[in-house]
């Protein structure tokens, strides 16, 4: 059986829609499920899979924005990530695409930092 299936959780906005996106521009039949909490996405998963974990930085999104609660605000957490700026959602699809990809399968229990080097800080 060569089906695989992706689950991406919170697939309306920010980082999860454009995930979503990635995906169906790479040819995929996407389900995606909004509302999925990670712990029943993983339960979800079938045994043996490899697991790995994309660990965003500040993404402008929605969220990020209401966390933020102010302009001032989102330019000091930009100020902390030495690209000097928030991720896009897109950056991180394009990262999630990799570990998903056959490029990757060799990749397993990895947690890939993907916060424009603030990690580093």
């Amino acid at each position: 059986m060569n089906t695989r299936t992706v689950l991406i959780t919170g697939a309306l906005t920010g980082i999860g829609r454009a995930t979503a996106l990635a995906f169906a521009r790479e040819g995929a039949s996407n389900h995606a499920v909004e509302g999925l909490t990670k712990s029943a996405a993983l339960e979800a998963a079938p045994y043996g899979v490899r697991v790995n974990i994309v660990a965003p930085g500040p993404i402008e999104t929605e969220m990020l924005r209401r966390f933020a609660g102010s302009e001032q605000r989102m330019a000091a957490m930009a100020s902390g990530v030495p690209l000097n700026r928030p991720g896009r959602p897109e950056e991180i699809a394009e990262a999630i695409l990799f570990v998903a990809s056959e490029k990757a399968s060799y990749l397993s229990g990895a947690s890939i930092p993907v916060n424009g080097g603030k990690a580093a800080l």
